[in-house]
């Protein structure tokens, strides 16, 4: 169901105390582990643009290939970063519109980099309360990641699983 702002408080509050008790991480995946997010209505995985490292760099969709650009490391404080390029999955300009796009940034904390991880599969930005969306629901390689209002769809699931 949709994730209201007293859920997300609620979850950030029990995740500072007890990491991941209200998040939706698979047996097996925890802080601090390389995995890959995958969206399985399209079986592929949340990929950073060329392997680029610098700030900005777009993040879209691409068939799970096991390179660094497609290996993410959830972090205790609710960010998820690239190990490649120790940036953090980033909403860009810290927007809270339907559209905005996501990209990888340098690490600051800021809620654009603060994500709450659903049992249902949904990864939800904690500034926003906005999904990370897969654009237009599609699943060609190349398809852009964005943020989105809730809304249940196989565009805003995601699994997450060991590298």
């Amino acid at each position: 169901g949709k994730v209201t702002e007293q859920a997300v408080k609620t979850a950030a509050a029990k995740a500072a105390t007890f990491p991941f008790v209200e998040l939706g991480l698979p047996h097996g995946v925890h802080e601090g582990v390389e995995c890959y997010i995958v969206n399985p209505q399209s079986g592929k995985a949340l990929d950073v643009t060329g392997s680029g490292t610098s700030n900005g760099t777009n993040v879209h969709l691409w068939t799970k290939n096991g390179t660094k650009a497609q290996r993410w490391i959830v972090q205790a404080d609710g960010s998820i970063v690239n190990p490649n390029s120790n940036k953090a999955l980033d909403v860009s300009g810290g927007g809270t519109m339907d559209g905005t796009n996501i990209q990888i940034w340098e690490r600051n904390g800021s809620g654009a980099q603060t994500w709450i991880i659903c049992r249902d599969g949904a990864i939800i930005n904690r500034q926003s309360n906005k999904a990370l969306d897969v654009c237009g629901g599609r699943g060609e390689d190349g398809t852009n990641i964005h943020l989105w209002e809730q809304n249940g769809s196989g565009a805003q699931k995601w699994a997450i699983v060991t590298a």
